[in-house]
Parts: C-alpha cells; structure tokens; sequence
C-alpha cells in the first residue's frame, strides 16, 4: 500500500525539465556546460569528461525504497530539475535495480542527534546554504531522506555525490542535525530494510548494465557514437531528459569547453563575484559578520575571484577551494570544501588563467626594516591588521602572517602601492601612491625595497620581534616546544654563518655553514634572540643553558692525504622541524643530520651519495671531554693536522654515531 501511495504522490507532480542552477541563473550560456552537468560525454565520447554520477554505495540507507522505485522509473516527477533522465526502464526493471542496490547491506546505521529546527533555520540562512538553495527550505525533501539519511549527507556531501555540486560545508554533527529537522520539519520514520532475494539482485544488476547507468554510476558504460558526431538537435535515443528550448538550443551550439563555465557549473558566482557572473544581490543581507568588527563590507563579503590565480600560489588555491583555509574568521558566510580532484582542476585554471610574470624579492639589509614599516611608529600596518596571532588595535583585518603562505609576491606589492585598484572603496591607504614611498628615511624611499623587507619580515615572523605597537618588552628567548626551532643569527662558536637548532629535548646544537662542521652542543635553555632581533651587528649570540661543548664533529668527508673542499648546499626541514644539512665534499653529496638520542647525547646521521676512491668518511676527532660512538662501522685513528681523526672506508650508505658528554 505503501508504494502504491508513494506511486500515486508521484504521479499527480508536474514533469519538469532538468534545472541546471549556473545556466538558470545566467552565469554561463554555454552548451558545454549543459552537456557536461547532462553528463553527455559519459555515454558519448568528448573532449571532455562528464562530472561523476552520484555513488549507489549505500543509497538505501539514504533513499527510502518506494521512493527510489518511482524515481528510477521517472526522475522528473520525482525530483522536478534533476539531470537525471528517464530511461527506457520497467515497472519490473525499477524494482529489480532497487532490490540490487540494497544488497548487500551494512550494519545499522546510527541514529542522528536531536536537532532544532530554529537553530537550522538560522544555520540555512547564516552559513551560506541560502546563497545557492534560495530563502526557504528545498520543498519535497522528505519524500527524499528521512532525517537520519539528510544529516549523514549534509556531513559528507562528496561521498554520494562525487561530482561536487554540492560541496561539503564544514559542519559540526549537531549543526548537520539542526539544519536536517529545519529542512525536514515533520520527518517519516527509517523505511524497513528491504528483504534479501538473490534471484532479484541479479536481474536488478542486469537492467543495470544493460540500461547504460554504468556510465554515470561506475561499471559497464554504455558504447555511443562519438559526441562530435551527433546531431543534437534531435533528442536522445537511449534516455528522455525533458529538456527545455532554452537547453535545447545551448546543446545544439556546443562549443569547445570551458574552465569558466566549470567554474559556473561548481556554484562559485553564488557567493563570489568573477568578471560578470556573481551572487544574487537580493540574498546580499544573508552575508553576515560573525564577529563585531569594523570592516563594513569588505570584511562581511567573500572576497571577488578576479585575477585570483595571480594572487594565490597554486597550494594556496587548492587548500582554499577544499575549504581548509579561513583567513577571513569574521565572516559567518562558511567556504565548503569540493574535495582534491576539483580543487586540483580548478588551481590549475585559476592559474594559467590569471598568469603573470613572477617578481623577484630583494633581500637587502635585515627584516628590522619591515619590522619597523610595519609598527606603529613606522607605516601603522598593526593599528589596522592582526600579526602571528596578536590583535590590532583597531578594526582586526587579516593577520597579515597569512600573507606569504597564500599570496604571491608579485601581487602583493600591485596590492600595497595600489589597494583601491584590488579592493574598490577599501579602507586600506597607499603608503607607496604612484610607487613613490611616503616613508623616505627607510632605505632611501626605494619603494620595491621597502615592500620586500615588509614580505621577508612576515616570512620570518617567527624569528624575528614583534614590531612596535605589539612587543611585549624583555620577552625574547626561544623555547623549543613540541617543535625544533632553527635560528640562523651571528654564533658565539658557530661564527657569522651560524645556524642554532634549538630541540624540545633541551639538548641543542649550533652549525657553522662556512666551515661545514657542527660547532657546539648544549643542554637547558636554548637561545636568547634579543641581540638577534635588535641588531645584526651586536656581539655574537652565546647558549643560554650549561654543559656547553664543542662538537669535535667537522664535515663528514675527508681525502685520504688530507681534507677536500666542502661546500654548504642549504638545509631541509622535517615535520617536526629538524633540519637536515646538505653539503658537497670532493664531488661527494651529504645529507647530515644531529638530534636528541633519548636522554642526554646526540645521534648524528650521514647519508653519502657519489662515493669514489680517494675519500674517507671522518666520524669526528678526538676532542676534549665528547665521545664519539660509531654505530654499524668500524672507525681507525689517524693523525691530521695534529689531531686525532676516527676514519673509515667511504661508500654510499648511511652512517650513524651517537656523540655523549
């Protein structure tokens, strides 16, 4: 009775046509952006291809099973303006298929949360859902989902639905369930599982493949004639899509593809303005400031994707469009995430699209000069912006650290001598009108200096001090915690090219990258960095812990009648921000790394690449009170320049030592 119900419901709808919301909405009139959402070229070869179906895993844990018969059987009466179209299928072949798909079953499912339908109702509106979805509930939803299914996909659209027009917003498991009982305020109970019957499943798996829906839903595709070679003014001879004129007529005038119409096609122009195409000024008053902030609209509006592959670097773009970036915390309007194979395409397009050439960082003089442009006694950036994390003392914009880990140099120079041009009506001064500094005193007015030294100060925030209108005074050492800290700074032993290594362990070390060789070992406090950050000039800096030693640790490679030349190549860091040196010595690569070894000494690890005759590993020397143990190899003592030297057999492996005090 049930189905004959549902069946009945279904027929008294008015067919629709297939809804496509960035051709509807005006965003693109292009026919390769209807054949690409109709999902054409999955049956009929193209230049390019169709966005995937929604995945069938589990979609009766999803749909209720009297509803997926009577879609399967006429997709517009059941969901007037989906792309899915109407088959030449049975009454017999629907059930089968339905059958199928529920077999075989996973365990049951959870039950959601209790959600509010006042809280989901101002999540619709407050979030962002309302930009593309409209000011009221999407109508019928029920017939759809019950509230179990609608919470699970509002947590993880992409799962089902991998082609990501509907993109995962991030949500909290209450939030899915609030907007879940808003969305479907009088929700029907979880349909019974469907009964096991193998005889069934199988046929269903047939009307299956022998439909096509492989094509779309992953498995047999259906063998069509090339796309290229279809008249596409003439309807489709395997499926019935109910299209419109308007579709009609934009099919029949395909051309080739484009990345703006993908663009379209993702719902971008919802929330976001690129060239013509933006969002809906009657939905304007639904961006909202979560924070109490004052930044008008600038700060309440997603930003404009206007020449964006020119001002974010390629990862840059990929983490935004996966929504892992929120750099604009005020804003309540939240960035979903489309999953990596879009956010891949897309970075791509954004930036050949937006390309430009790339501009080269001066590094003249210290990061004291942008520390100083950007303090409050400098050009006042501070007063305006947040920095590492530390308020403003104003309006709280961006934390301008963000701004070398997204932006491109080149742009951020065009932004800081021309803001209105970026950010029409923006608040933001140009302190370099016209590329002429206001500030002359600072590197003699050079204006592409004095932005340089701003863009390497924010690089090396974290070595460097807050500027002024943010410092707190006498604070300068550094404490290694949960994370190394690499310092390179003028070194008491290590000299002018000295790099310090400060290990949460409390046991630190200190490279000489002139030399090529570990210079200094210590355990407690790590550094104070304050003669660092005041001035370059100012005496070397020493250890701030005890049980200081020289490391009798020089390069790791010497010749067999004396040393070789060494070469300092630069350093890598790991995950947990230990770095690795590399250098060359007689044509030899070496990779050389020192850590903690538990409690107390020091493990050092050597890789060798280009070995040749001639050359010997050197463990260390003999020297004052260190010791050195080789592990795995065996070492000999040899005289060199009047000391002790432990030596070996050069090849290309590994070798390790661990060094105590």
């Amino acid at each position: 009775m049930r189905a004959l119900a549902t069946f009945a419901l279904m027929a008294a709808l008015a067919a629709a046509a297939p809804s496509i919301p960035a051709f509807d909405r005006g965003w693109s009139s292009d026919g390769a952006l209807v054949a690409s959402e109709l999902r054409c070229t999955a049956c009929h070869a193209g230049p390019d291809s169709a966005p995937p179906g929604p995945a069938l895993a589990g979609v009766v844990e999803r749909f209720d099973p009297a509803y997926l018969r009577a879609f399967l059987l006429d997709p517009q009466r059941a969901a007037p303006g989906g792309a899915m179209p109407r088959l030449r299928m049975t009454a017999q072949d629907a059930d089968a298929i339905a059958v199928w798909l529920a077999s075989p079953q996973g365990p049951e499912p959870v039950r959601p949360l209790a959600g509010s339908p006042d809280r989901g109702k101002m999540l619709f509106h407050r979030v962002g859902c309302v930009q593309c979805h409209g000011e009221t509930p999407l109508a019928n939803l029920d017939r759809r989902h019950t509230h179990r299914s609608l919470t699970a996909f509002l947590l993880d659209p992409i799962a089902s639905r991998p082609a990501a027009r509907m993109p995962r917003t991030p949500l909290s498991p209450q939030e899915a369930a609030d907007l879940a009982s808003y969305l479907i305020p009088r929700p029907r109970p979880d349909a019974p599982r469907v009964p096991a019957d193998s005889a069934k499943a199988r046929l269903g798996r047939a009307a299956y493949q022998r439909l096509g829906c492989g094509s779309c839903h992953g498995g047999t595709k259906f063998a069509a004639k090339p796309f290229a070679g279809l008249d596409r003014a003439k309807d489709c001879t395997q499926a019935d899509y109910g299209l419109s004129p308007a579709l009609r007529q934009a099919l029949a005038a395909r051309g080739a593809p484009s990345p703006q119409s993908q663009l379209a096609a993702l719902g971008c122009p919802a929330c976001h303005v690129r060239g013509k195409a933006g969002p809906d000024p009657a939905r304007d008053r639904f961006f909202e400031l979560r924070q109490d902030t004052d930044l008008g609209d600038e700060g309440r509006l997603p930003p404009r994707l206007d020449g964006v592959g020119a001002k974010l670097t390629r990862e840059a773009l990929s983490a935004a469009i996966q929504g892992k970036i929120a750099v604009r915390p005020q804003i309540a309007t939240r960035m979903p995430g489309y999953g990596p194979a879009q956010a891949a395409k897309l970075a791509a397009w954004f930036e050949q699209a937006d390309a430009r050439a790339t501009a080269h960082v001066e590094r003249v003089g210290r990061n004291g000069f942008g520390r100083e442009l950007v303090g409050s006694t400098g050009l006042g950036c501070v007063v305006c912006h947040n920095l590492n994390g530390r308020k403003s003392s104003g309006i709280g914009a961006s934390d301008l650290t963000e701004a070398p880990k997204r932006l491109r140099v080149e742009w951020f120079r065009d932004l800081l001598i021309d803001p209105a041009r970026f950010h029409p009506g923006t608040r933001m001064p140009s302190f370099w009108p016209g590329g002429k500094a206001s500030n002359r005193k600072i590197l003699g007015g050079n204006a592409d200096r004095q932005i340089d030294s701003i863009w390497v100060y924010l690089m090396e925030i974290d070595q460097s001090r807050l500027p002024a209108g943010m410092e707190d005074k006498g604070r300068f050492e550094l404490k290694p915690e949960g994370r190394a800290i690499v310092l390179r700074t003028f070194l008491d032993a290590a000299g002018t090219h000295g790099v310090a290594v400060g290990y949460p362990e409390n046991v630190h070390a200190s490279f000489d990258a002139l030399e090529v060789r570990w210079a200094q070992a210590w355990r407690g406090a790590f550094l104070d960095a304050e003669n660092t950050w005041d001035n370059r000039f100012n005496p070397p800096t020493r250890p701030l812990g005890s049980d200081v030693i020289d490391l009798p640790l020089p390069a790791a490679v010497t010749g067999a009648d004396g040393p070789v030349t060494c070469r300092f190549g630069g350093y890598r860091l790991d995950r947990k921000g230990t770095p690795t040196f590399d250098y060359d010595c007689g044509g030899v690569q070496l990779e050389d790394r020192l850590e903690p070894a538990g409690d107390g000494p020091l493990r050092r690890t050597v890789k060798v690449t280009g070995a040749r005759d001639g050359l010997l590993v050197r463990a260390g020397v003999k020297h004052g009170r260190a010791s050195i143990e080789p592990i795995g190899f065996a070492v000999r003592e040899r005289e060199s320049g009047g000391a002790l030297e432990l030596v070996a057999p050069l090849s290309n492996r590994e070798y390790v030592e661990v060094v105590r005090w």
